[in-house]
């Protein structure tokens, strides 16, 4: 080694291997920079979007986490379409859906109806269309066919000699002889009449002048009973629960599910007597007298899980019974549309 040169000895630091540089994480953005300004739907700025669909794993509606095709707390779908196309497809698919309870229900209501109500008091309901809507449906149809649907009156009814059409024409010269025969009365008073012959005297007024306004106070007692329809629904399940008592283990929500169910299928029968030409009503009238009480009598049977015998008694009374309180409910409707 020549004088003078200097020794390079590595030092213990130099010998030792640099360590490689771990790399720096992004800064993470803010969470209002990633998801945008903040939307509140309950009072948005002007000119403010509405907030995006979420199309991530929690429910859009009540932020809970999803399992499945729909939210197990609010039952909203997990997808949610945000495109026009979509709404004619949901416009069809709802439509599908409905028709296809119905036309589960139909037949069922029609010819098994105590199987249909048994399977929905059991629990098995996504099938069908629930009773309440059964009823509703009904009861529109009921009081909205007679109004587009009419029939022109052919059968005419011979008065003094005179041959008019049953209806208003009938009315108006019935009208008009009443009247001549008070105005005769009162030309040539006889004997001041007194106790019943009074009574039935100024009854037959009454009665002449509110006959005069007949189209008025049919259309109110017509208005009133679509109102008042409802409260059959009562009075048939207090029957029914009456006949029933002694039957353990059913509840008044049971009750209301075969009452809404016969109720509809009776009133979706008149409905249908509405639409027949006038020839052909009496025929259906028939029809409906004779299958009608079959019908209540099998539908008891399966639904309360009644032998036959029990089912034709029960069936009885709660027809007898029905008719007392239909024959009540009609008069104190036409009372109180006539003299309301």
């Amino acid at each position: 080694m020549a004088r003078g040169a200097k020794t390079t000895e590595p030092t213990e630091a130099a010998a030792a291997p640099k360590r490689p540089r771990k790399p720096r994480a992004p800064k993470a953005a803010p969470a209002e920079a990633a998801a945008g300004p903040a939307v509140d739907p309950e009072h948005p700025t002007p000119g403010q979007p509405p907030a995006p669909a979420d199309p991530g794993k929690t429910c859009a509606n009540c932020v809970t986490p999803l399992v499945g095709h729909y939210c197990h707390e609010c039952g909203q779908q997990a997808h949610l379409h945000n495109k026009l196309g979509h709404l004619l497809h949901e416009f069809v698919e709802g439509i599908a859906h409905f028709d296809g309870r119905l036309w589960r229900t139909l037949p069922l209501l029609a010819w098994r109806p105590g199987r249909l109500s048994r399977d929905w008091i059991e629990g098995k309901r996504a099938r069908y269309v629930a009773p309440l809507h059964i009823f509703l449906f009904a009861v529109f149809l009921m009081f909205t066919i007679p109004a587009l649907i009419h029939y022109p009156e052919g059968d005419a009814v011979n008065i003094n000699g005179v041959n008019v059409v049953k209806g208003k024409e009938a009315r108006e010269l019935m009208l008009k002889q009443q009247h001549e025969r008070v105005e005769a009365m009162k030309a040539n008073p006889g004997e001041p009449v007194d106790g019943p012959e009074k009574f039935a005297t100024d009854a037959e007024a009454v009665i002449m002048k509110k006959v005069e306004n007949f189209d008025y106070y049919f259309y109110k007692v017509k208005t009133l009973l679509y109102k008042l329809s409802f409260l059959m629904v009562p009075v048939s399940m207090a029957i029914l629960w009456l006949l029933l008592i002694y039957k353990r283990g059913y509840s008044l929500y049971d009750h209301a599910t075969v009452t809404l169910y016969g109720l509809g299928f009776l009133s979706l029968l008149v409905a249908l007597g509405f639409m027949l030409p006038p020839g052909l009503r009496g025929v259906w009238t028939f029809f409906w007298m004779l299958f009608v009480p079959v019908h209540v009598v099998r539908h008891l049977k399966v639904a309360y899980s009644m032998s036959w015998p029990g089912a034709v008694g029960i069936g009885m009374l709660m027809g007898f019974l029905t008719l007392i309180g239909l024959g009540l409910f009609f008069a104190a409707v036409v009372a109180l549309g006539v003299f309301g």
